[in-house]
């Protein structure tokens, strides 16, 4: 289970657009922030927009299979006990190397508080989270994410803006950014039965090279800083390597996640040797042993990628420009 922090503690792990030194020796700095800024963070809705949500008036109902169903105001609800984590959000239609992935310090109450006061039924099965804008979800009560599950009403130590979910939104782990639903307004725990194909995938195991960036111009005998993130779920990563053209597969430097919920920054140190056109490939290997065996291709669409199968991502390669 992730570390529990203090509100002091949490704010204080918060590191913004900090720049990270990959060594005391190189001069090198990783040019991704490990926390991503509010503005840069990727926003997506069913609907297109964004509902207008009164947060004095609005109010999160738990019910269904439970014997006591539970109504709380805003206020109500920043009252209990809190909690943080940095978590890692990516959508299912995050192609490789895409945009649609970001890492955030949220802060709110643990699910598992409310559903212990709510005191589930046995037939209770699955919880469906219902939305403002009228878009549902639902997730297995499985003990591996119900522990770690959290209802952010903060971002970055910032209230919860609209764009992003607030007043309220589920933060699931494990799971592609569909379990997390945003303008949250209704938990429902119900059966196996009522919840038949409708859940969400699990994270697949997958590294983006975040910089240099694609069609990059750098010069022979500069060393070059390759960067990126990996993201595996709840199944974190154990190695990420690169290889250059096509050549052996190179172990790279890992940074470790700020939680076990965060993405794992990587980093490595290239020194191009003659002109030429470069094919820079990345591939991750999680903590159950799943490795990414295939290059990306055209027909990796976003579309593609949340229709797949398998528990890993294509491979994410660039390519970029050398020259004297």
């Amino acid at each position: 289970m992730p570390e529990m922090l203090s509100r002091r503690a949490f704010l204080r792990r918060l590191p913004g657009g900090r720049r990270t030194h990959l060594s005391a020796s190189d001069g090198m700095t990783f040019d991704s922030p490990v926390i991503t800024p509010i503005g840069r963070f990727y926003r997506q809705s069913v609907t297109g927009g964004v509902p207008v949500v009164d947060r004095r008036a609005w109010a999160l109902a738990l019910d269904g299979l439970v014997r006591h169903p539970l109504r709380l105001s805003y206020d109500a609800l920043r009252a209990r006990p809190d909690a943080g984590d940095v978590f890692t959000l990516v959508s299912a239609l995050n192609p490789p190397g895409g945009g649609l992935i970001g890492n955030a310090a949220w802060r709110g109450c643990r699910l598992a508080d409310l559903l212990l006061e709510a005191d589930l039924l046995p037939g209770a099965t699955h919880l469906r989270f219902a939305a403002a804008d009228g878009y549902t979800a639902t997730v297995a009560l499985d003990d591996s994410v119900l522990p770690q599950a959290l209802l952010a009403y903060e971002m970055n130590g910032a209230l919860l803006p609209p764009e992003h979910g607030g007043p309220l939104r589920a933060l699931v782990p494990g799971l592609y950014g569909g379990a997390s639903v945003k303008w949250l307004t209704r938990i429902t725990a119900i059966e196996a039965r009522e919840a038949s194909g409708a859940g969400v995938p699990p994270v697949r195991t997958g590294a983006q090279i975040m910089t240099p960036r694609p069609f990059a111009v750098l010069h022979v005998g500069q060393p070059v800083a390759v960067q990126g993130v990996a993201f595996a779920g709840l199944r974190g990563i154990a190695a990420v390597a690169l290889s250059v053209d096509g050549g052996d597969w190179m172990p790279v430097t890992l940074r470790p996640p700020e939680s076990p919920l965060a993405w794992t920054q990587w980093y490595t140190q290239w020194v191009p040797e003659a002109p030429g056109e470069y094919q820079l490939t990345v591939r991750a290997t999680d903590r159950t042993g799943r490795t990414q065996d295939r290059l990306a291709g055209l027909s990796d669409s976003a579309e593609h990628m949340a229709a797949g199968s398998g528990d890993v991502d294509p491979m994410h390669w660039i390519v970029v420009r050398v020259v004297s």
